[in-house]
């Protein structure tokens, strides 16, 4: 049975789209991705929970959550616009303690490029150890445990 106060991956990205600066910096398909793995990465670490239940993949180019690709499968190259809802969002209410965790990971991390997010993830356990070049895009999934062991040593 599925918890209905369950915060989804879409949950996060609204919110992580709305505090972001796109002005600034550029969030593309890549790039929220990237963030995305951050944010459960710190999450895991600082809370010994999961902040949402989709999985997290090591493809050819570093972390990707599936839904999160499909959703923002337009914005290969464009940066997505401040105002993008995702569809498929809960509505539920992210804790003030997940408001400060994504922020920390907005402050640190908004400013590198998608490019350099990706060349950062492949420099990491949790991708290293995932990541099986015979299937570049699919199936290999960076679990809890490789997060929360890479993260308690590198806490923002």
């Amino acid at each position: 049975m599925k918890n209905n106060n369950q915060i989804n991956v879409f949950d996060v990205a609204n919110y992580l789209i709305s505090q972001t600066d796109t002005n600034k910096y550029k969030i593309s398909n890549m790039k929220i991705n990237k963030l995305l793995y951050y944010i459960q990465g710190h999450y895991i670490a600082q809370t010994g929970k999961t902040l949402f239940p989709e999985k997290i993949e090591a493809w050819l180019f570093g972390p990707v959550i599936l839904n999160i690709y499909s959703e923002f499968f337009n914005f290969v190259d464009n940066s997505i616009p401040n105002d993008y809802v995702c569809k498929g969002a809960s509505k539920n209410e992210l804790t003030t303690e997940a408001k400060k965790i994504i922020d920390k990971v907005i402050n640190k991390y908004s400013p590198f490029s998608a490019r350099e997010l990706s060349v950062k993830t492949h420099e990491e356990l949790p991708w290293k150890e995932a990541y099986n070049p015979r299937k570049k895009w699919q199936n290999n999934i960076i679990t809890h445990q490789l997060l929360e062991k890479f993260f308690k040593d590198n806490i923002i």
